[in-house]
């Protein structure tokens, strides 16, 4: 049996690159271009450890891990040690998503070529059947995802600071998978404000004559009960803060004009916004 080096890298290099981008996915981290494909090209060299003889299983499991870590620190950097550790800890949580499917599918295409040695895997594996467990794997990842974001985020506590027209308010927030409404357009996620909270009268005329006002728009929207239009318009800034967690995260939101909400709540938007 023969091992292509080079076959043998460009596989890691794109399982690695699928791996630290779906860990970015799941922690909602921002990673740049540059230290993807640094962690990516450097991860996939411990593949090469397929080529030496048997090492000590306690040394090799020492050379994974600080491999492991190592990718998590050049890919996202490290702020504290709280989310270095999260990073980390679903980086591993990832791999073992994405190995037992890559696995699975390796059992159904029943390969005669089949290389293991020191934790490295090499296997007669089609381009096609690689990329297939690669969606495969997303598609999992976010759904889990997608389920977490609706156990866990619904039932906190928020804050909405929107600043516009040299003005900065902030909101009593709901997370509500109910409110699905974007911009037509742009596909811009909208957050459903009490008109009075952002010190807009009902008619909303007054302050749409402040020419710093970036513009109004008119959504339609539809509900269970109704269907209607809607003004909004872009602010300066939205950012949402997480009073259960503390967390504090900047996004790209428009703003829904709306009367008085329902159980005090001042603004609603869509969990999905922060991720």
């Amino acid at each position: 049996m023969i091992v292509y080096v080079d076959v043998l890298l460009a596989l890691n290099i794109y399982v690695n690159f699928f791996l630290i981008k779906a860990t970015a996915k799941l922690t909602s981290e921002k990673i740049k271009t540059s230290r993807l494909i640094l962690s990516s090209l450097g991860g996939s060299l411990f593949s090469l450890l397929i080529f030496l003889p048997p090492i000590n299983p306690l040394l090799l499991t020492l050379i994974k891990l600080s491999g492991a870590f190592l990718i998590v620190l050049v890919s996202f950097g490290f702020t504290n040690f709280f989310t270095y550790l999260k990073n980390t800890f679903v980086f591993f949580a990832v791999n073992f998503i994405f190995s037992g499917i890559t696995t699975a599918f390796i059992e159904l295409s029943r390969t005669d070529f089949f290389i293991q040695n020191n934790m490295s895997l090499y296997a007669d594996f089609s381009l096609f059947m690689l990329i297939v467990s690669t969606i495969v794997a997303y598609f999992a990842i976010s759904f889990f995802r997608y389920l977490f974001d609706r156990k866990s985020v619904v039932s906190d506590r928020f804050s909405v600071i929107i600043s516009f027209a040299e003005k900065t308010f902030s909101l009593k927030g709901i997370a509500d998978t109910g409110n699905r409404l974007v911009d037509n357009f742009t596909g811009t996620p909208v957050i459903v404000c009490d008109c009075e909270k952002i010190g807009l009268t009902e008619d909303y005329t007054v302050p749409f004559t402040d020419k710093k006002f970036k513009g109004l728009r008119f959504l339609t929207y539809t509900t269970v009960n109704k269907s209607g239009i809607i003004p909004a318009f872009t602010p300066e800034s939205v950012i949402i803060k997480n009073e259960t967690t503390g967390e504090m995260k900047s996004v790209d939101a428009m703003i829904g004009i709306a009367g008085k909400q329902e159980n005090d709540c001042e603004a609603i938007f869509n969990p999905t916004i922060l991720t």
